[in-house]
């Protein structure tokens, strides 16, 4: 049985996830992640359109409520209701590597 992780247990006290790496494991929300550095998510899938996984923030905007991840992996993992932000450069880099399976 997959391990399930409830995404926004896992951060600390400033929103922060760091030195994770979860394989085969079931990713829940309700969440919002900012991949900030070194994220690899390989073999995953998101339960959810391409075009409505992403959310665009301008750089120069505070925001709050965003989970922070460094140097975290996921492989082989199921996300459910998770989606991702960051700003326009940073999404289309994270576009550029990103495949996901049709449901």
């Amino acid at each position: 049985m997959a391990e399930v992780v409830r995404i926004a247990n896992e951060a600390d006290r400033h929103s922060l996830i760091e030195n994770a790496r979860w394989e085969g494991a079931i990713i829940m929300g309700p969440a919002v992640i900012a991949p900030l550095n070194d994220v690899t998510i390989t073999n995953s899938n998101w339960g959810a359109p391409t075009e409505a996984l992403f959310i665009e923030i301008d750089e120069d905007r505070p925001v709050v409520g965003l989970i922070g991840l460094k140097n975290v992996t996921f492989n082989d993992c199921e996300f459910r209701n998770i989606a991702i932000a960051g700003t326009p450069d940073s999404i289309a880099d994270f576009k550029q590597g990103f495949t996901q399976d049709e449901e």
